[in-house]
């Protein structure tokens, strides 16, 4: 597998309780897959975690688009986020 196009993956996440995050996938590891836990930006005092399978990686190193959903986050109310990667190869 070889990395989409020689970079990392960023995704916006959905906007809930008036704001969004963001997050990056390296392109090593999509080079690499292995199931791996990102956190997103901080955004309102807080960050998310998501965490991507190896076949989620595999399928953006190929071009294909993953949404996952992140953890729950208390601190502006109960809310998560999605996130959708895209590959770009």
């Amino acid at each position: 597998t070889s990395p989409s196009a020689i970079a990392e993956v960023t995704s916006n996440s959905t906007v809930v309780n008036g704001h969004a995050h963001s997050a990056n996938v390296p392109a090593s590891d999509q080079l690499h897959p292995a199931a791996t836990t990102y956190t997103s930006s901080t955004t309102s005092g807080h960050a998310h975690l998501l965490t991507l399978t190896a076949d989620q990686l595999e399928a953006i190193a190929s071009g294909g688009s993953v949404t996952v959903t992140s953890t729950v986050s208390t601190v502006t109310g109960n809310h998560q986020h999605d996130f959708t990667f895209r590959g770009k190869k």
